[in-house]
């Protein structure tokens, strides 16, 4: 089994170059940094990371905490956090917080001593409980809400995608747009009072009854309550919009098996969106117009936080920009 010399000696570095390479690799040149890398992966190299905690007293574990890991978005993003955490030498623990007594259990792992830090992709609710609960760990808060009270904070900027979004669809001739998400999400209401916004100044219009914010189940999936969430609104709506807006692309998918059912045609009778950029807007047809969050800046910038934390120095608040990736769904003239 090859050790930390051997690195060392392929690499033509030092012992203690190969050991920062692990605990701290952005403060490395690149071609160091790529000479290692190079040579750990032709002696698959893994450090030990027993003896590293004895001797610096972590774990090397990092709890990364979800609300929903069932949702496509999150599982995107929790891949790349595995391969981020993995670079800079955490080991990843995933830990879904939808419910209470995950949230309890979830609190007392934090406060166990058994982790180093913690990752949270949460609008707020589960933070404020392990805050509450004296916890003494790093913790980075993944949010849309830039006063959110945590002082490492990636703020996800919800409301500049849903302004590109609305400005494409009053482009596309949108008079009238509805809007469905579930009811006491943070990112939902981000989203929806950017649309309101952004109706209140342009000519496109978002009227009440064409607005479902939809009780969110943990126990049942985002394609059902999208579905449902569907159903009412072409009961309730005065007349079907010009465009409906999901919150979410698994929210979507729910959405068209309504309208499919209803003989609703998509993009011609109706022009739909849907929120993440995951696979399902990519790969359904027709593909969706979809608000991207950027995972691959997201993931890296959070895990750089936690590290500078862990290694005694500071992080301060990262803002992330959404984009739009147009597709079939917001144009008319596509025929399936």
């Amino acid at each position: 089994m090859a050790a930390i010399k051997d690195v060392a000696r392929l690499a033509g570095v030092s012992a203690s170059a190969v050991s920062k390479y692990f605990r701290t690799p952005d403060n490395m040149r690149e071609q160091t940094r790529e000479k290692i890398a190079a040579a750990v992966a032709e002696l698959n190299f893994c450090p030990n990371q027993l003896a590293r905690s004895l001797r610096n007293g972590r774990s090397g574990l990092v709890a990364l905490t979800v609300p929903d890991i069932v949702n496509p978005y999150f599982s995107q993003y929790v891949r790349l956090m595995q391969q981020c955490c993995n670079d800079a030498g955490f080991v990843p623990l995933l830990i879904q917080v939808s419910e209470p007594k995950e949230r309890q259990k979830a609190v007392q792992l934090l406060n166990s001593g058994l982790v180093d830090g913690v990752i949270c992709s949460d609008g707020g609710e589960f933070v404020h409980m392990a805050l509450e609960s004296g916890l003494q760990i790093p913790l980075v808060q993944i949010t849309p809400d830039a006063s959110a009270p945590v002082s490492a904070t990636i703020v996800i900027d919800l409301k500049q995608g849903m302004e590109l979004l609305c400005s494409h669809l009053e482009a596309q001739g949108v008079k009238t747009v509805g809007l469905i998400g579930p009811i006491g999400d943070f990112s939902a209401e981000k989203k929806l009072s950017t649309v309101r916004s952004f109706c209140a100044s342009h000519e496109m219009r978002l009227y009440d009854d064409m607005v479902v914010m939809a009780s969110f189940d943990p126990l049942v999936s985002g394609y059902v309550s999208g579905y449902e969430a569907c159903r009412q609104l072409l009961r309730q709506a005065r007349a079907l919009p010009d465009a409906l807006i999901c919150s979410s692309d698994i929210w979507m998918i729910g959405v068209l098996r309504c309208l499919t059912e209803q003989g609703i045609r998509v993009p011609d009778d109706i022009l739909i969106t849907g929120h993440d950029d995951t696979e399902l807007a990519e790969m359904n047809n027709p593909s969706v117009t979809s608000v991207r969050i950027p995972l691959e800046r997201l993931c890296p910038a959070a895990v750089k936080s936690l590290r500078s934390i862990l290694d005694g120095g500071e992080a301060g608040t990262v803002t992330i920009p959404t984009g739009l990736t147009i597709r079939d769904s917001t144009q008319r003239n596509v025929h399936t």
